[in-house]
């Protein structure tokens, strides 16, 4: 076994020096001790390219790893996971490509993208799509992506949102960006010259805060809005289109656009156009009502140049390490780490707490927390923290004092079903006031509570971070 060849794969991944020799003796030992049962190994170096994403990300490495094999089997199996949860805990969790193509690529495969890009413009020649990272204008002509924009840059980040909406409408070469909030515009309109693609990132052309100019960009997005429909009822009744949005077999998710966008073409017939992508796939489907046709075209987002954009490299975040002041708190999510946290994040996540503590209280020789344990899986998406995967845990933990801080002795949790509400009853039958607390299901307590974790998550790792968001929610701002 050529250990060198490891220990300087392992260092090509730009880790710390410390980190460096931390992981090389926590992999050497456990190839040390696999070594005594087996000894035939091969190395085979994994890229990170597209073809092999998935792969890849099971790893979370920063640009290729070096996979120990053993008679046909892989390292990491043979050692229970233990190589790949020493990389994730020393390198932290890859994110993907932040740059706008490699992010809406990544959507693809994430949970938190339940449906394919919403199309806010189409005709003969171009297609404009995008979502939470940003906005993508494709060539249809030409077969390449024309220019990106980043909606992160100008804060227009309400997508699929409650009470805030970033709208988009195109004018002539323009295409213009500006916020709604309760259904009224508000701040700054955002203007970028189309007729200035130049295959790159778009750079913002003009904006401007005049209330008659929104209301007039409002109205001109109330037109383009009222003309959309639900693919899913455009698609009813249809054979030909039914099948483009379900996959008979259940093998393949097929994400589709929510919303078909409408427009009529040179020849005056109506058609309708929505994404159904499956797997990597970019697949454009326009339906023209006239004669009941259907084509298709699947773009080549890989036509993106990339050369000029600094967030087009991929990203590795830190696991969460609590570091504030209460050493109860800190036993508490040593433990949850160990026992739980697995179970609410998926891989590539990065879980993170949200603890919402009700009472703590010292009760003989022992220190009593009650809370709701939540934990949540984000996923980056440029400067927003998405939370992917979450849930609760109401529970009373059992804490022995110690020298240095606190133990976990035992944990009362509340169980499933009939069980939830019966758990919580008996762990809070000496203190009744707390049984309301936790029935209350106070949702500002439960974001408040993401927030301040997630202010400790940002500030220790000195992240350019500006927003969480969970599905169907506003973008939050971390710091206010």
């Amino acid at each position: 076994m050529n250990k060198q060849y490891i220990k300087n794969s392992i260092d090509k991944l730009n880790p710390t020096e410390e980190q460096s020799q931390r992981m090389w003796e926590r992999l050497s030992n456990e190839i040390n001790e696999t070594n005594k049962e087996k000894k035939i190994m091969n190395i085979t170096t994994i890229n990170t390219n597209r073809t092999k994403h998935t792969l890849h990300r099971a790893f979370t490495t920063a640009a290729a790893i070096a996979v120990i094999t053993i008679a046909g089997l892989g390292i990491n199996h043979a050692t229970g996971g233990a190589i790949s949860n020493t990389i994730k805990e020393v390198l932290g969790i890859n994110q993907g490509r932040q740059d706008v193509i490699g992010n809406i690529q990544e959507t693809q495969e994430r949970t938190t993208s339940v449906y394919a890009p919403e199309i806010y413009y189409t005709d003969e020649n171009i297609v404009i799509f995008g979502e939470l990272r940003g906005l993508v204008i494709y060539d249809l002509k030409k077969e390449k992506v024309a220019g990106v924009i980043d909606v992160q840059d100008i804060d227009c980040v309400y997508f699929n949102s409650d009470e805030k909406e970033t709208r988009i409408v195109k004018s002539e070469d323009k295409l213009i960006l500006f916020n709604a909030e309760k259904n009224h515009p508000t701040g700054e309109y955002y203007i970028y010259d189309l007729s200035d693609c130049d295959g790159k990132k778009l750079p913002l052309n003009e904006k401007g805060d005049d209330k008659q100019q929104l209301t007039t960009y409002n109205n001109m997005w109330k037109t383009v809005d009222a003309s959309y429909q639900h693919t899913f009822d455009l698609c009813q009744g249809n054979p030909k289109l039914e099948k483009l949005i379900h996959d008979d077999s259940h093998e393949v998710f097929v994400k589709y656009s929510e919303r078909s966008f409408t427009w009529t073409d040179d020849a005056g017939n109506t058609c309708h156009r929505f994404f159904a992508n499956k797997e990597d796939a970019f697949t454009l489907y326009t339906y023209d009502s006239t004669d009941n046709s259907i084509t298709n075209v699947t773009l080549d987002l890989n036509t993106y140049d990339a050369s000029n954009d600094d967030s087009a490299s991929e990203v590795i975040l830190n696991k969460f390490v609590y570091t504030g002041d209460n050493l109860a708190i800190k036993s508490i999510y040593e433990y949850m780490e160990t026992k739980y946290m697995n179970n609410y994040a998926s891989v590539g996540q990065i879980s993170i707490p949200g603890y919402i503590i009700y009472k703590e209280v010292e009760v003989d020789d022992e220190y009593l927390v009650f809370g709701n344990f939540w934990s949540y899986g984000y996923q980056l998406t440029g400067n927003i923290l998405e939370a992917a995967s979450g849930g609760e845990m109401p529970a009373c933990f059992h804490l022995k004092k110690t020298a240095n801080g606190y133990n976990v002795v035992s944990v009362d949790i509340a169980g499933d079903g009939d069980d939830y509400v019966k758990g919580i009853k008996a762990f809070t039958k000496s203190y009744p006031e707390l049984y309301d607390m936790f029935m209350e299901k106070d949702n500002d307590q439960r974001i408040q509570a993401m927030q301040e974790y997630l202010q400790m998550y940002v500030t220790d790792n000195n992240l350019d971070i500006e927003y969480f968001k969970e599905y169907g929610w506003d973008s939050i701002k971390i710091f206010n």
